[in-house]
């Protein structure tokens, strides 16, 4: 664990990426002649899952290296790097595809140690393996569980934010903040229901807390589950509704919870 509190610290948060910049002989379905920029991180938004505090984010305008040079992400990726540092678990939406791979790229770029170990959990990959809804896009994940849906832009904000409008800035920074209000949102509607959620328990040490949400609040027993080492007693988490077992067996057939 790395809060010196003893409580595991899980890192809600979504980036955005500014578009390669090259030619084509065409508009429809082109490859790229050559590369005249390339992609780089424009900013991104983040949540402590559980803290009061509002969604917070770090975007390349509000830096003084922007007026030096409008393309360098170093201290939006010099954050980021700080923020997996503090974190045990790391959430987004397609991280592991998207940003988690998008971030260590800059980070390598501009010479950053990795940061320390972290588990990462991906919500469209949770959707993916555990249900089938229609899609498992953010957006339409927001609107099948009542949360609703993300804010309304089009590809031209980007051009207008690497055009230095900081209308655009500010609408970008909204954005980017209402995916990880709804991100955090999804991931604890869907987080009891995933079997490879990283073990809260084991990381806290807390043999008795809930393995998913980290409860300790007390747990619910559901009978037992007999494997081919023991019998183990299965219990429900009454804060998260989750179901695990008990680390040590059942001696003599009685149960801890009831």
């Amino acid at each position: 664990m790395k809060s010196p509190s003893g409580e595991a610290r899980t890192l809600v948060y979504d980036i955005e990426t500014a578009p390669i910049i090259g030619t084509v002989w065409g508009k429809y379905e082109q490859n790229l002649i050559w590369s005249i920029q390339d992609w780089y991180i424009l900013g991104f938004s983040w949540r402590w899952l559980g803290e009061r505090k509002k969604t917070q984010s770090s975007f390349m305008h509000t830096y003084k290296l922007y007026k030096k040079d409008p393309t360098s992400d170093y201290e939006i990726v010099k954050k980021l790097h700080e923020l997996f540092n503090e974190a045990d678990i790391v959430v987004a939406h397609n991280g592991n595809s998207f940003d988690q791979k998008k971030a260590q790229a800059r980070m390598i770029i501009h010479g950053f140690d990795p940061p320390s170990p972290y588990q990462q959990v991906d919500t469209k990959l949770v959707a993916r393996r555990n249900f089938n809804f229609t899609s498992n896009k953010l957006d339409d994940l927001g609107s099948y569980f009542g949360y609703g849906n993300k804010m309304k832009t089009d590809k031209d904000l980007w051009r207008k934010c690497m055009a230095g409008d900081l209308k655009a800035w500010d609408y970008m920074r909204r954005y980017c903040d209402r995916d990880v209000e709804l991100l955090e949102k999804i991931y604890l509607k869907m987080r009891a229901w995933d079997k490879q959620h990283p073990n809260i328990a084991n990381i806290e040490n807390r043999p008795d807390a809930c393995p998913k949400c980290g409860s300790d609040k007390g747990m619910i027993g559901q009978g037992n589950i007999y494997t081919k080492t023991g019998v183990f007693q299965r219990v429900q988490c009454k804060s998260c509704g989750s179901y695990s077992r008990l680390r040590k067996g059942v001696k003599n057939d009685k149960p801890k919870y009831v």
